[in-house]
Order: C-alpha cells, then sequence, then structure tokens
C-alpha cells in the first residue's frame, strides 16, 4: 500500500482518510494520464509514418501518370517514326513490294492464259512472260520473313531502354520529342480510337 506524505500526518484523523484516498486517486491517474500519453505518442508516430508513406505513393503515382502521358503524347510516336525512318525499314518494304507486285503479275497473267486458252482452245503458256518458271510466291515469302528478321539499331536502342527506367531513358533518347511533332501534325485524339 502506498505510504502517505509526512505532512498529512500531522493533520486529524478524520481528514487523513480522505486525504490518503483522494493522494492514491491522484496517483493512479497519474500512471493512467502516463500509460495514455504513451499510447497516443505510439499512435501519433504511426500517423506520421502512414501520411509519409501516403505522400510517397502519391508521388509515384504522379510520375507514372506523367510518364503515361509523356508516352502517349510523345514516346510512342517516336518509336514509330524511327522505327519508319530506319533505312533498312525501307529496303525491306521496297523489296516486299517489288516481290508483291511480281507474284501479283504472275498470278494475274496466269489467270489471263487460262481465260485466253478456255476461248481460244488451248495452246497459251507463260513462256513468253518474264516470270516464267520462277516462283514468285517463295520469293515473296522470302522477303517478308526477311523483313520480319531485320534488325534494327532503333529497336536494338529501344530494348535497352526498356530494361529499367524506360520513360526517362526514352526521354533522353528522343530529347528533342517535345520540340518537334513527329506525328505529322496529328494533335490531341488523332488516330486513336477516342477512348483516353
Amino acid at each position: 500500500m502506498l505510504s502517505a506524505p509526512a505532512w498529512v500526518k500531522l493533520l486529524p484523523a478524520f481528514r487523513y482518510d480522505s486525504l490518503f484516498l483522494l493522494y492514491t486517486e491522484v496517483q493512479t491517474r497519474e500512471v493512467a494520464v502516463t500509460d495514455l500519453t504513451a499510447r497516443v505518442t505510439v499512435a501519433e508516430e504511426r500517423a506520421n509514418a502512414a501520411v509519409e508513406a501516403k505522400d510517397a505513393l502519391t508521388s509515384s503515382f504522379n510520375q507514372l501518370e506523367a510518364d503515361r502521358e509523356w508516352m502517349r503524347c510523345h514516346g510512342i510516336a517516336r518509336i514509330v517514326q524511327a522505327i519508319m525512318d530506319a533505312p533498312k525499314t525501307a529496303t525491306g518494304l521496297d523489296l516486299v513490294k517489288e516481290r508483291a507486285r511480281d507474284a501479283g503479275f504472275k498470278a494475274g497473267y496466269n489467270c489471263c492464259i487460262g481465260h485466253m486458252n478456255i476461248m481460244s482452245k488451248g495452246g497459251y503458256t507463260d513462256e513468253r512472260s518474264g516470270f516464267h518458271g520462277v516462283d514468285t510466291e517463295s520469293l515473296l515469302n522470302a522477303a517478308v520473313a526477311s523483313f520480319y528478321d531485320t534488325s534494327l539499331s532503333c529497336v536494338e536502342k529501344l530494348d535497352e531502354c526498356l530494361e529499367a527506367d524506360y520513360v526517362d531513358r526514352l526521354r533522353m533518347l528522343y530529347a528533342d520529342a517535345e520540340e518537334e511533332d513527329p506525328a505529322g501534325g496529328a494533335q490531341d485524339d488523332a488516330g486513336t480510337s477516342g477512348t483516353k
């Protein structure tokens, strides 16, 4: 049991008991207040940590939103433009177009010969054609396969950028992306599905 201070014992006996009870109650409440203060301090620390975590998440979210907007407005158009401007792309597409034209010409020529043979009872062949004995379909398929297998330096640079912090690396790769409009003047949602 708690002992009362010395000055309390000097008081008359009837006041001594009530003062002692009051004194014990004050000490009990002091302990409760100290405990409550410690709990409030811990709760405040947790609340501050939660606010800091929320601020960090908000900052990360805002950065992701800015990166997405940059990719949408500048990055994708620059990537497509780099691929389309690559000399190997133009050479490969020209070869595919030439082979497709040759295959189409031979198919049309042979179709025409077939119609002529029906009307004239045969005798026409593709010997006079420049494609006699040439497998134009195989040449077309080879040109398409070659085009898709072509390694483009701009795509290799893009692969390097996609390892980590890809938007920052793409911004460095296409530093002038915000100054020019690589999409040929297309603004806002031009060429998109209309949804954001």
